[in-house]
């Protein structure tokens, strides 16, 4: 047990002093931006819930919903920071079919 607590000290040791040696060496960069020179014009900002959030939409109660809603798409700024992501555009999977459609859903189970 000794044995094996020192070799995990001996390890972090090692990580730390290689940290410490790394964040010394590291260079600062400067970058300017330039506004005057537009590269592209953003339509919206969006996000995609991994075919996933559909269980959130049909299955949870609506304040759950409209808080999660409130989280993803307000654009509320109170001065320092906006309350959520912000997001103007959500990207979900429209689906080819559930278990609760069965036979309806013209999918084979092969």
């Amino acid at each position: 047990m000794l044995k094996y607590n020192l070799k995990n000290i001996i390890h972090v040791l090692i990580l730390i002093t290689y940290a410490i040696a790394n964040s010394l060496n590291a260079q600062s960069t400067k970058i300017s931006i330039d506004s005057e020179n537009v590269f592209q014009i953003m339509e919206g900002f969006g996000a995609s819930d991994a075919w996933r959030c559909q269980f959130v939409g049909k299955y949870w109660p609506v304040e759950k919903k409209e808080r999660i809603a409130e989280l993803l798409f307000s654009t509320e700024f109170d001065g320092h920071a906006t309350q959520s992501t912000g997001l103007s555009i959500w990207r979900f999977y429209n689906g080819a079919g559930t278990m609760e459609q069965g036979g309806h859903s013209g999918i084979k189970n092969d």
